[in-house]
Formats: structure tokens, sequence, C-alpha cells
């Protein structure tokens, strides 16, 4: 090999060099910029609350973190919040687990677990409808809370309460000057503020909006049969017992409560009626 050959040949090895490397830096720096914009369109996402002057967006501000009910157990959780009992125990269909306690460091507070779902679901896998928090949870832990428009427990008075709200829809004082002051727009749609006797400031905060998600998905029915269902079993005669719930239905024996699919058997079929209520009759 020439000389000039082997020079000319190396040359042209360094471009390819110098052009590989080039590619790498562009790969990298395009790489880092979908990072970057992946980590942004997420953020924009899910962005974090913001408190509301509405009483009626069941907020609270807790420890400087804003809380919108109901909302996702695994959001809560992802918080900090540990749940103090079995997450993984399953909870029926329109069932609430009420009043449950939840710990994050020092703090401690009750929360309402509710499953909007058509099939049992663990509790992991349900929503935070409610909560209840109170000043000496929040003095223990050195912590803070509040509602929209500056309302907060051991600071707002009852007169500071209706100013910002209005009226309430319910309010009461009892023997001891404890008072409680609710606000509310349906069933199981409530915040409840609780007046302290003798300081005569906030103590107590209940929230509670039990109204399924506008964006909730059910799930598909589940098409196991529930532990309860494979357990039962008829009665071989009706009951002395008024207690035992043994009944006999056109010469069917059951034990009440009794899964639906049993009456089926017996030639019962469910007939949707113009109601919220469902009426079985007898076919055959």
């Amino acid at each position: 090999m020439s000389k000039t050959y082997f020079i000319v040949v190396m040359a042209i090895l360094a471009v390819f060099s110098i052009n590989g490397c080039s590619n790498k830096v562009k790969t990298a720096e395009a790489d880092k910029e979908t990072e970057e914009y992946t980590a942004e369109e997420n953020t924009k996402m899910a962005p974090a609350p913001v408190l509301s002057d509405d009483i009626y967006s069941f907020q609270l501000k807790l420890n400087g973190k804003v809380y919108q009910f109901p909302m996702k157990y695994t959001e809560f959780a992802a918080n900090g919040w540990v749940y103090d009992g079995d997450e993984s125990e399953h909870l029926d269909s329109g069932y609430i687990a009420g009043t449950r306690v939840f710990a994050k460091e020092e703090l401690e507070v009750y929360a309402d677990i509710i499953n909007f779902d058509i099939n049992a679901k663990p509790r992991s896998e349900c929503y935070i409808a409610g909560i209840s928090v109170d000043n000496y949870q929040l003095d223990k832990a050195g912590a803070s809370a509040g509602t929209a428009k500056g309302i907060k427990i051991g600071k707002s008075t009852a007169a500071e309460i209706r100013a910002a709200y209005g009226t309430p829809g319910y309010e009461n004082t009892d023997d001891s000057g404890f008072t409680s002051i609710e606000y509310h727009i349906g069933m199981y749609q409530s915040i409840k503020f609780s007046i302290d006797s003798e300081s005569k400031k906030l103590s107590k905060i209940q929230i509670q909006n039990y109204a399924e998600p506008e964006d909730f998905i059910p799930g598909e029915v589940s098409a196991e049969v529930p532990e309860a269902v494979g357990r039962y079993e008829a009665p071989d005669a009706v009951s002395n017992e008024f207690a035992d719930f043994t009944v006999n239905y056109s010469g069917a024996l059951y034990r009440l409560p009794a899964p639906v699919s049993v009456f089926e058997a017996n030639g019962w079929k469910i007939v949707e009626g113009s109601s919220d209520m469902q009426a079985a009759v007898m076919v055959g």
C-alpha cells in the first residue's frame, strides 16, 4: 500500500468517526428533549389542585397540600398517607368503610373509603370520599388545616365561617356551648365545622362527598362467584326461630339473605320497574 493511499483511507475513517460521534451527541440531546417534554406533558395532565373559593369543591388544605374529594385511594397514598388496616381487603360494590385511620408521619386523620365500582374491589383500588381532621391531631403533629376563603382550624370563628360561606344549612349549639355548622348540597355531600365551646374557634372539619366522579369508568361485570354465594345453603325446613330468617316462597325454602341465582333457579325473574327499585315476579 502506497503512503498516499494510506493517508486517504485514514482521512475517510476520520470523517466517519466524527459523523458517528456527532450523531450520538444529537441522539442523546434528542432523548433528553423528549424526556423533558414528556415530563412537562405529564405534569400538565395531572395538575395539583388549587384551593377554590367554592366550599362545594369539597377541598381541604392540609399542611400546604390541597386535597379534593372524592379522590383515588392511590393518589391519597402517593402523598404519604398510610392506611392503618389491610388495604388488600375487598370492599363490596357501593359500600363505604367509614372513619378509617390514615397516618402521615406524626399526623393522623380519619377517612372514608368508598367503592364506586360494580364489582368488589381491594380498598387500595377504591376512593377516599371523606375526611375528618381536628385540632388535637394537628397540634400534636405541628400541622395546619383549612378550607376555602381562609377558614382555618384553631383560628376561625363561627361568625367568620358564616361570613365566608353564608347561612348554613344546619347549625346547632348544645348545652355545653359546642357548636356544629353544616353546609350541604345533597345526600352525603357536606362540610361540617365544629366550634370549641371554650376557645370559640374552629376545632374540627369533616368533609363528605360520596358523589361518583364524572370521569369514573366502571369495570365490567365480574363472572367470579362471590364467596358468600358459594357458602349459601338452603334450609331443610322453616325454622320456628324468627331470627333464623327462613321462609317458604311458592314451595321453595330460602334463608335470607339468599343469592339472586337461587331465586332464578326456582323460576324467578328480575323485572326492572320504573323506579330505582327492582321487582321480582314468578314466571311459568
